[in-house]
């Protein structure tokens, strides 16, 4: 259960840092991307009763896009869908079983923000 928990973990994180900030005030299709590092921590039994631990990285990236209607004031609605993918964490248990997992997904989001528009010069 824990391993759930932790991918799951490592899932939320990914969101946190994506690019949703990027539906601006103005109407179109955005189109972003981003680089980070993937963790897959287990631990278990094998089938012989020796305990396992496991902890593993690897890179993963993030690609997104989008469409920002820009149709009311103040108020930016936006559509974004991505594909992650977590790369593939593979490791060797300490009685030799090999363990190799490839995690990635797809998202769809719904987003709303505040825009007050303002500006400040530049002198």
């Amino acid at each position: 259960m824990r391993r759930g928990h932790r991918v799951s973990s490592v899932c939320l994180v990914f969101s946190l840092f994506s690019s949703t900030v990027m539906a601006g005030s103005d109407s179109g299709f955005y189109l972003g991307g981003s680089l980070g590092q993937a963790s897959i921590e287990a631990d278990g039994q094998t089938p012989s009763g020796d305990a396992f631990d496991f902890n593993e990285d690897d890179a993963g990236y993030k690609l997104f896009a989008g469409y920002n209607f820009g149709i009311i004031p103040l108020i930016d609605l936006a559509v974004e869908g991505s594909y992650v993918d977590f790369g593939n964490p593979n490791g060797t248990l300490s009685d030799g079983t090999r363990i190799e997992s490839d995690l990635a997904g797809w998202d769809a989001f719904g987003l709303a923000a505040l825009t007050f528009g303002l500006s400040l010069p530049i002198t």
